[in-house]
């Protein structure tokens, strides 16, 4: 019994962790992806019809049916479970950068899986050049850098980012800067006391939760009507567009073209520096 446990913690630990797909392995046409993010990558490169299903948690009898070339995963332990089947799995690690570029750059191996590593390649040097230019022009012009507040409440507790968390790096590149300053990338809990004197030394409110309007949210948070972005109508919300599947568009082809992202933001903390003003993933509130 005790050799049994052995074995499934080691399959547990290993899965499918560090595993590069040898060279004599066909491209996969047919894959299943098993986050958002995947079906994005794959989007972006032209090669969305090899998506033969997206799952959110595993069915395993339903992949099985399918008969997938490939199942990609966010985490280990999914591939280790998938892998005990016979099936090509690979893990997809994105959500674990901490810089913008370095989540989109999964595209390069989301490529290589198809068989198509170069346009992965040329895709992400055009990506991260707008990116790279966009932050070199804000930083060249930027004197005074607005304050932003991000999230919202939620049971009572509000979350806010370390400073190398990926959202923080798109802030600061966008000409921002970020109210708290914490080490690390790890969200950490504050009470509503700390986030009310924070707001009143805020330019802009960003990120808050699922609130479709201003209304909904001060409803819920009424102690912040009188904050300095309520105040100057500068509340933001990332929910702008959504996808297919009812989830927020900002957390899946946002993570592939963090250049959109940093656009918006732009546009947001310095208002009149772009050409367009239209926002792709976030929307004031009003």
């Amino acid at each position: 019994m005790k050799n049994y446990l052995l074995i499934i913690l080691l399959l547990l630990v290993l899965g499918c962790r560090g595993r590069q797909a040898s060279e004599d392995e066909e491209p996969a046409e047919r894959i299943i992806c098993l986050s958002t993010s995947h079906v994005a990558f794959l989007t972006e490169l032209g090669e969305a019809d090899r998506i033969v299903d997206y799952q959110r948690t595993i069915d395993l009898e339903r992949i099985l049916s399918l008969k997938p070339d490939l199942v990609l995963v966010s985490w280990s332990e999914e591939g280790a479970r998938l892998r005990q089947m016979g099936l090509r799995c690979e893990v997809v690690e994105e959500w674990l950068e901490t810089t913008p570029l370095g989540r989109a750059e999964w595209i390069v191996r989301i490529a290589e899986f198809c068989g198509v590593r170069e346009k992965g390649e040329e895709r992400f040097a055009e990506i991260s050049r707008a990116y790279n230019e966009l932050a070199a022009q804000v930083a060249s012009r930027t004197q005074k850098r607005p304050r932003v507040m991000l999230n919202a409440p939620y049971r009572d507790v509000w979350y806010v980012p370390g400073d190398d968390n990926y959202m923080v790096r798109l802030i600061e590149d966008a000409g921002g800067e970020w109210i708290f300053s914490r080490p690390g990338s790890e969200s950490y809990p504050i009470d509503i006391e700390q986030a009310w004197l924070a707001m009143q030394e805020a330019d802009v409110w960003l990120n808050t939760n699922d609130y479709d309007s201003l209304t909904a949210l001060l409803v819920d948070n009424s102690r912040f009507k009188e904050t300095r972005p309520v105040l100057a109508g500068q509340v933001f919300n990332n929910n702008a567009r959504v996808t297919p599947q009812g989830g927020s568009d900002f957390w899946e082809s946002g993570v592939v073209r963090p250049d959109r992202i940093l656009r918006d933001l732009v546009q947001i903390l310095h208002p009149g520096n772009l050409a367009s003003d239209t926002l792709y993933y976030y929307r004031r509130l009003q």
